[in-house]
């Protein structure tokens, strides 16, 4: 199976040579990596994809799921301020980025968000 991975991760990789706007190629790539255990991989992969369409949700989810995992993920506030902008109601998002200022002592933010969380019930 490892060998089977790796060989979709050579010919996504192909793909996205040939096609470099193709955030969904870096998205599968990104949890292919995940399933090889090649974890930072599997995180840069995913922010190219959201380099490419920063409001891809898969690989918003994808990373705050790692997050969530205990992972460290640089750029993830950011990531996600802007998936905010886009999907202001989003619960999962709204944690995390709660998690991330709370871990931050951003205490006003993280505020912020746990009063809008109420306010969305």
């Amino acid at each position: 199976i490892i060998g089977n991975y790796r060989y979709a991760i050579f010919f996504y990789l192909r793909a996205f040579a040939e096609n470099q706007s193709d955030y969904e190629l870096k998205y599968k790539v990104a949890t292919l990596y995940y399933k090889l255990g090649q974890i930072p991989l599997a995180i840069q992969s995913a922010k190219d994809a959201l380099s490419i369409k920063e409001d891809y949700m898969p690989a918003i989810e994808f990373l705050i799921s790692l997050y969530n995992s205990g992972y460290e993920i640089d750029g993830l506030e950011n990531i996600l301020k802007k998936a905010l902008e886009k999907y202001p109601n989003d619960k999962n998002i709204i944690l995390t980025l709660a998690k991330i200022y709370q871990k931050n002592n951003n205490t006003t933010e993280y505020q912020k968000l746990m009063e809008k969380l109420q306010s969305s019930k």
